[in-house]
């Protein structure tokens, strides 16, 4: 079992911190997902033609946050003639 705490100011460098060790002081409050109150919650929308936008928002995964604070335009491409298809908008956090 190991004990893991923080956060102390650093003596001489010997305290050394990163990004998903702050992060995990946000575990047991947030939740992985899309914020409902803030922006328009990542809606994705028809614009003109084969685009479509992805609206302003702000979401939280994998210890990590993504804030988008305006319309993002992405363009789909055209479907097959035949064969039904289902598009879809993914946030990747890698």
């Amino acid at each position: 079992m190991t004990i893991t705490f923080g956060f102390y100011n650093s003596v001489g460098g010997d305290r050394v911190y990163d990004a998903i060790q702050v992060s995990q002081m946000f575990n047991g409050i947030l939740t992985d997902g899309v914020f409902k109150q803030l922006g328009n919650k990542f809606e994705v929308i028809p614009n003109t033609g084969m685009g479509i936008l992805v609206r302003s928002g702000k979401a939280w995964f994998n210890n990590t946050w993504t804030y988008n604070d305006g319309d993002i335009g992405l363009t789909v491409a055209n479907s097959d003639l035949v064969l039904p298809r289902i598009d879809s908008v993914i946030l990747e956090v890698n």
